[in-house]
């Protein structure tokens, strides 16, 4: 949806040039991003918009084969995963105009977003005019003109649609703190939301996608991780430095090369593909003391 409307209905609406670089889209499978950092170079866009896993991985390359932004750049929008505050510092950086934002399908996509001169790191920006946004018990509710009437065949929806993300805000921010179906209870009770931790690892660019689960048999946090380039159980901790005890993983088991399915193309984890993945994992035969704590 989001594509269609940014790369071709809008440009077309404004008269500008829509270009479709096919070679590029491998890079969304975990294949080389040469071909997206040629494509940037030769048609020098005016916006764009990046998964945080693209963002870093295309940063990475232009760093490698010594390129720079492209100067036509205006806007860069990332979404469709939660970010590393650190990411997106590292690519301000870099030179790349880059703004987080919040939308989904359902409800016409972009709900809030960051914007020139009002650019808050950690969150997904103010909410778009005429969209209404409320949080209950949590969760982040979206009323307003843009919210879709219902699923195709399926039952007409009426009011209010609530997202199943957790969120809060910060003044006239919005910050997403990650799906309510996938936050974590651990044996001893505590709440865990997966995308606190895995945006630190997916930071990396030789990480292709983690996705923080529990191990079917003892409970016990597993980070499941694909990579792109070597490393090992010391680099990613390395990444995960600052994690409190209770949310850091017990054991971090490596996929075989191609991920196995644990990321869809957005870059967002397959969460019921981790879980199966990690419950092929030997369990760990001492838990640590910490994990232990009530």
């Amino acid at each position: 949806l989001l594509e269609e409307i940014c790369g071709i209905f809008l440009p077309t609406l404004a008269a500008g040039r829509v270009v479709i670089a096919p070679q590029a889209t491998n890079v969304l499978f975990g294949g080389p991003v040469a071909a997206l950092t040629d494509s940037f170079a030769a048609t020098k866009p005016t916006t764009s918009l990046l998964a945080p896993k693209l963002l870093s991985v295309w940063m990475t390359d232009m760093q490698l084969r010594r390129q720079v932004v492209p100067s036509s750049l205006r806007y860069v929008a990332v979404g469709g995963a939660s970010s590393s505050p650190r990411l997106l510092r590292s690519a301000a950086a870099q030179g790349v105009p880059v703004y987080e934002g919040y939308g989904l399908s359902e409800c016409g996509s972009v709900v809030a977003t960051n914007r020139p001169g009002a650019n808050q790191l950690g969150s997904v920006g103010k909410v778009l005019d005429g969209v209404d946004v409320t949080i209950d018990e949590g969760e982040i509710v979206v009323s307003g003109p843009t919210v879709m009437g219902g699923y195709l065949g399926g039952p007409a929806v009426g009011g209010p649609w609530r997202t199943g993300d957790l969120g809060h805000f910060d003044g006239e921010t919005l910050v997403v703190e990650g799906r309510k179906d996938a936050l974590i209870v651990t044996p001893t009770g505590r709440n865990i939301s997966p995308e606190w931790v895995e945006q630190r690892v997916d930071a990396d660019p030789r990480i292709v996608a983690s996705a923080l689960t529990l191990h079917p048999e003892t409970g016990d946090l597993i980070l499941v991780v694909s990579t792109r380039a070597p490393m090992d159980d010391r680099a990613v901790r390395g990444l995960l430095a600052g994690i409190p005890a209770y949310a850091s993983p017990a054991q971090i088991m490596f996929t075989a090369p191609g991920g196995e399915g644990l990321a869809f193309p957005s870059g967002a984890p397959n969460r019921p593909r981790a879980a199966e993945l990690a419950g092929r994992f030997p369990p760990a035969i001492e838990t640590l003391p910490e994990r232990m704590a009530v």
